[in-house]
């Protein structure tokens, strides 16, 4: 009989310590319909139309930003790439106005690379912190 005692107190105290472990694990959720959920997994946020209608914006503005960076990269190529291509073929009274007009032309569209990287940080920083998601970035253009 001490056995079976024994036994079943083993039994309702590993269960009285689980028990707390178990409710934990429950998550209410009201949907958009107003409707309340139990579950086990944590709800994902309910979205309203103007949040729904501003992270579209924002996600418009994110691929216009990104095709704008493509752009700018591009045209770094094509003028390094014709300063290298032409540069043989500048005669030297002209070959200071020659460099000149590159390193502007350089100058200019990095300006401008970094202007749209710093602009495409701060937007995805907002599209992030709108979603309340820890997110590190990391890397940047060139």
């Amino acid at each position: 009989m001490k056995r079976t005692l024994l036994r079943t107190m083993v039994l309702v105290t590993s269960l009285m310590t689980v028990h707390p472990a178990w409710a934990d694990q429950v998550y209410k959720c009201v949907l958009a319909s107003g409707e309340i959920l139990f579950t086990s997994r944590p709800c994902a946020p309910v979205v309203t139309h103007d949040q729904q209608a501003r992270t579209d914006q924002q996600s418009d503005r994110l691929d216009e930003i990104e095709q704008e960076i493509a752009a700018v990269k591009f045209d770094l190529m094509e003028t390094d790439m014709a300063y290298d291509e032409n540069y043989g073929t500048v005669s030297e009274e002209d070959r200071e106005r020659f460099d000149a007009d590159y390193k502007e032309r350089r100058v200019a569209l990095t300006t401008s690379l970094r202007r749209l990287d710093r602009q495409r940080s701060a937007l995805v920083s907002e599209i992030v912190s709108d979603l309340d998601v820890p997110v590190i970035l990391m890397g940047q253009s060139n």
